[in-house]
């Protein structure tokens, strides 16, 4: 899948075959259970090609598989709206009526502009990245990484030669899946190229930090636990530095415990106490 899914993404990039890869890649994240890829790229297809059906494929799988049934509502007023337009204006007129508002979230001439389509490419290369993660073809993920940084920088050009354009919702979307891989990448512990990746899609992963910091200390790495510690992690979110290893210890204990990981918190109070029994 690691070498389909890069030709997927240089595709996409170059905006080749992109409904035909929204197409396949939405039965790929089915296959695999991931409805809610699976329905984002029914709508990037919509996008495309504008068939109202889309949409309440859109509706079913967001309603009676993700169970998120704001989206489903909105994209079966969608549907409705783009499949019978007269249905559609006395549907909502008679709801209105009824202290009911079906207006939809925007314009649909917003969903089919350039800057939408440029970061539905972007958001579809981070659906393609979590697939790896959870097939544990991290190699795969790094070098999607890098057409991910191509991803964005066409959305950056694309806003700097026209300012007028409404990016502000897609842009929030693509800082939304940024958030969302990151914290997925964070789930992995004993991987510090994962845990990096994940700060720099989100500086604020607090548990990619742990992790990276507990990472060194399992495998007795002291001097790189204290340098990472005192001048990434606190350097980011303002924490005093700490003078020894087992301070840190207790540090990521603690981190845990309010996590409700009990398992790591002992741990951590297990390496914190062998440290304490060593200097004595």
């Amino acid at each position: 899948m690691r070498e389909k899914f890069l030709r997927f993404a240089d595709s996409l990039i170059k905006q080749e075959e992109c409904s035909l890869i929204y197409k396949e890649l939405s039965d790929v994240f089915d296959e695999v259970c991931m409805f809610h890829e699976e329905g984002a790229c029914k709508e990037k297809l919509w996008h495309i090609t504008q068939e109202p059906k889309l949409y309440k494929e859109v509706g079913d799988i967001f309603g009676n598989k993700v169970g998120n049934f704001g989206v489903a509502f909105e994209a079966y007023n969608r549907y409705l709206k783009n499949s019978d337009p007269e249905f559609f204006n006395n549907y909502q007129r008679i709801m209105k009526k009824i202290g009911y508002d079906v207006n939809l979230e925007s314009n649909d001439d917003d969903n089919f502009s350039d800057v939408t389509k440029l970061c539905d490419i972007y958001d579809t290369i981070i659906y393609m990245m979590i697939y790896l993660f959870q097939a544990k073809e991290y190699s795969g993920i790094f070098e999607l990484e890098k057409r991910l940084t191509v991803a964005f920088n066409n959305i950056q050009n694309y806003i700097n030669k026209n300012p007028e354009c409404n990016s502000k919702d897609c842009l929030a979307d693509n800082e939304g899946s940024r958030v969302h891989l990151s914290e997925i990448l964070s789930q992995e512990q004993h991987h510090n190229d994962l845990n990096k990746l994940a700060i720099k899609l989100n500086s604020n992963n607090k548990q990619a930090y742990m992790n990276i910091t507990g990472d060194f200390i399992t495998y007795k790495n002291y001097n790189d636990a204290m340098l990472f510690y005192n001048y990434t992690y606190c350097n980011v979110f303002g924490t005093p530095l700490k003078s020894n290893i087992i301070d840190i210890c207790w540090d990521i204990s603690d981190y845990y415990r309010d996590k409700y990981d009990f398992y790591n918190a002992v741990l951590f109070q297990k390496y914190a106490l062998e440290l304490e029994l060593a200097e004595n």
